[in-house]
């Protein structure tokens, strides 16, 4: 019956084990990391893989005539703990155990499968039984999916730039201008019958500055266009509004978009993706600034302000604007649903997926008066 089934079943003895479980459980409430890593070393080594039904054997990639084999043979020392933790389960509180983990095929590729172990009513000695459910193509799926959660994401930064190319280019122009002059100024002043050195010093200084202004506004236009999530990293989220701030003010100023930005001080620190969430905020205030000068407003405000709130921080985007009509509220974050004339209407949709990725959420807040406010909040803990 076990042979028919289509689950993938095995079994698996941990009679070479036991003693070193206990060492295992020994060292860990000792607080002794590398003695509770060899511990697990040899617990891989000397749990033996029994019996497999055919599900199992094609599942691993073995043979019936292979076993007895080393667990090993499919299962990596970094998943030790897993294994570990499901013979005591089994042996010691004759419990189940469930997990999602990556062992290894015969071929040495990696196999992402849910496990479950257990041990049998009339259990022979320390035989555990095992299951195996592969899931390589869920997880292949959810990979694809976030590869192109991704790609979209990127091509929204790519179009949110393409916006603003008055602005880049106004940006690195100015700066370059400044150090044209002053690299001619330096050469009138070297040229001199008395070359006036302090002048020609003050000169290199000044261009120095406007060097690293360039250099700033490249690594931050890279970052922005960037195809790859950095690292998430522990940071100041104030840091981040003021940067942001400073990247889109000549934007927002060409639309005519007065700019207030109010900071909590006492703000923690949170642990975020950089680029993403500068995405975000850049995208919430391109799209208020273009909701305003959209309708004409006389009166163009846009304010951002961060406040803590119990383990969150929120950052609120709050316009002037003519606010958002009742019947399209609901269906704001929907995949290809815009109000703009020829607009995608993903912007919102990928802004939510970062901020829920991250663990927080984004939400639309209506105004008595007009305008609008999008408030988004990002967890603080670790």
């Amino acid at each position: 019956m076990v042979e028919a089934m289509s689950l993938a079943l095995a079994q698996i003895d941990a009679s070479q084990t036991a003693v070193l479980l206990d060492e295992y459980v020994a060292y860990q409430a000792a607080g002794a990391p590398a003695s509770q890593s060899e511990a697990l070393r040899k617990i891989v080594a000397k749990t033996l893989l029994v019996a497999a039904n055919g599900k199992a054997l094609a599942l691993f990639g073995l043979k019936g005539s292979e076993l007895p084999v080393p667990v090993s043979r499919i299962w990596p020392f970094g998943e030790a703990e897993t294994l570990a933790l499901s013979l005591l389960a089994a042996l010691r509180q004759n419990d189940t155990h469930r997990a999602e983990l990556n062992l290894r095929h015969a071929s040495g590729r990696e196999l992402p499968v849910i496990y479950t172990s257990w041990r049998e009513v009339n259990p022979s000695a320390d035989i555990v039984s095992v299951g195996f459910v592969d899931v390589s193509e869920r997880v292949a799926t959810e990979t694809a999916l976030h590869r192109l959660r991704n790609d979209v994401a990127h091509a929204d930064r790519i179009s949110t730039m393409g916006v603003m190319t008055a602005t880049i280019v106004h940006e690195i122009r100015q700066p370059i201008a400044s150090i044209l002059n002053l690299a001619h100024a330096a050469l009138r002043w070297v040229g001199r019958p008395e070359p006036d050195l302090a002048a020609v010093k003050s000169s290199l200084e000044d261009i120095q500055s406007a060097g690293n202004s360039v250099r700033d506004i490249v690594t931050r236009l890279h970052g922005m266009s960037s195809a790859k999530s950095q690292l998430r990293a522990r940071c100041s989220v104030n840091e981040l509004v003021e940067e942001t701030a400073a990247f889109l003010r000549a934007e927002l100023s060409r639309r005519q978009v007065k700019l207030s930005v109010q900071l909590d001080s006492y703000l923690p620190l949170a642990s975020l993706d950089r680029v993403q969430v500068q995405q975000v905020l850049v995208n919430l205030m391109m799209n208020a600034a273009q909701a305003m000068a959209d309708a004409h407003c006389w009166s163009r405000t846009l304010l951002v302000r961060t406040r803590a709130l119990d383990a969150s921080i929120h950052v609120e985007v709050e316009d002037s604007g003519p606010g958002v009509p009742p019947e399209t509220r609901e269906r704001l974050f929907d995949g290809f649903f815009s109000t703009k004339p020829g607009g995608l209407g993903l912007g919102l949709r990928i802004c939510r997926s970062i901020i829920e990725d991250h663990g927080g959420e984004l939400v639309y807040v209506s105004k008595a008066s007009a305008g609008s406010i999008f408030r988004f909040s990002l967890p603080t803990g670790s």
